[in-house]
């Protein structure tokens, strides 16, 4: 009973940080220059040093020329497509508005916000900015906690549906090996947030894996 009312407990609070990230759209995209630069270097000199303070002031107050976009600053095509082609695999692993239905509310909150971020993402991926990508990290990130803490429950509401109660433990593990395969948020933040991305949606993909949804 105690860890059932944990698990409910822990599911709402995973369900209303999912809430609280909202939907990304392409619409919704940082246009200035100041937010697009990920490496502080504005001048283009290389380095991060009072230069570029001083170079970010005279553009902002003295008319001076812009920032300069650093190269890499954008996510390169290839990442975007990947991201897209694997929310488009998700969605087909996760069970259908149909599906949810027949969920306890605490439970079927998730799924249907789960299905939402991965619909922005089938759907605007390809025109995503860098801080589009790191806000869509997080939010996958919260759909594979989410989905972590419910196979349980599902796996003692519908035994049958249930493939394997273990499944989810393998699922985690491959997960926390891919994350530790990232590179670093500092020396290359675009390519943490993607590789991040990818390790969490294979989570979800497994997780979803383990449940029967026909049985349910």
């Amino acid at each position: 009973m105690k860890r059932s009312i944990l698990s409910t407990l822990a599911v709402g609070i995973v369900v209303g940080l999912l809430t609280g990230t909202s939907t990304i759209n392409a619409q919704e995209r940082p246009g200035s220059v100041l937010q697009r630069l990920n490496s502080g270097d504005v001048n283009g000199d290389g380095k991060r040093d009072i230069s570029d303070t001083i170079y970010l002031l005279n553009w902002l107050f003295a008319g001076g020329p812009a920032p300069i976009k650093p190269e890499g600053d954008d996510p390169a095509a290839e990442v975007l497509a990947r991201i897209q082609a694997s929310a488009v695999a998700t969605l087909a692993t996760l069970p259908t508005e149909e599906q949810i239905a027949k969920l306890p509310a605490r439970i079927s909150n998730g799924f249907l916000k789960a299905r939402k971020v991965f619909t922005a993402a089938a759907r605007d991926a390809l025109q995503w900015s860098p801080k589009d990508l790191r806000h869509y990290a997080v939010s996958v990130e919260l759909v594979a906690v989410f989905i972590g803490i419910v196979n349980p429950s599902l796996c003692q509401l519908f035994p049958e549906a249930c493939i394997d109660e273990e499944c989810i433990e393998k699922c985690r593990d491959a997960a926390e090996a891919c994350n530790n395969g990232c590179p670093s948020t500092l020396t290359d933040p675009i390519g943490a947030a993607a590789c991040m991305i990818d390790c969490s949606t294979e989570l979800v993909q497994c997780g979803a894996d383990c449940i029967n949804w026909s049985a349910i």
